[in-house]
């Protein structure tokens, strides 16, 4: 499965959102805000967002900035503390075209995350679902071992063997005969 933009931006919004849990419903790809019940199998919290990695993010697009004067100014308003994001948000609408480009560069970097949190998810549900089939492997191995004998038989035995069941069949088990595929080969096995 893939996700949308629209997932995507709505996985971002609530990965901001301070206040609220939202999981990943992985059956029908929605956005779930604080559920009621959380199903593991079928729903995946989605990435941890703190108020310090946001700030990290504005700390990183501020350094990208080419004007030292805006830079200047924005690395200022993040030095201040109390109501940083709040001031960086005031600041940035004093500069249109460098709020369209943190804005983009944001989006970007989320994208990102949320891909990789996608990819790495994924890949982990796909190692699940091998692991438990190998688990169902093993089990029927394990029952196979366990319930019936192989020994190796010479190819006279084999043929006493031939001899004495075909055509016949088992009363506590009528179904068990020599099947056709078996019938080839034996017989294979009687040429050489």
């Amino acid at each position: 499965k893939e996700l949308s933009r629209e997932l995507k931006s709505l996985i971002a919004f609530g990965m901001e959102d301070q206040e609220n849990s939202f999981y990943l419903d992985l059956r029908s790809m929605t956005l779930i805000k604080n559920p009621e019940k959380i199903l593991p199998e079928n729903m995946e919290k989605i990435p941890e967002w703190k108020p310090a990695d946001g700030f990290r993010l504005m700390e990183e697009f501020v350094s990208s900035l080419k004007s030292e004067e805006i830079k200047g100014e924005l690395s200022s308003v993040l030095s201040e503390g109390k109501g940083v994001f709040k001031n960086f948000k005031l600041s940035m609408k004093k500069h249109p075209l460098i709020e369209k480009n943190w804005l983009r560069f944001k989006e970007n970097k989320f994208d990102g995350l949320i891909e990789n949190w996608f990819k790495l998810l994924s890949e982990s549900r796909k190692l699940e679902i091998l692991s438990r089939e190998e688990d169902l492997d093993n089990e029927t191995d394990n029952l196979i071992n366990s319930d019936f004998e192989f020994i190796p038989v010479s190819p006279e035995e084999l043929q006493d063997l031939r001899s004495e069941y075909r055509g016949k069949t088992n009363s506590f088990f009528p179904f068990l005969e020599i099947s056709p595929g078996l019938e080839k080969v034996l017989t294979a096995l009687e040429e050489k």
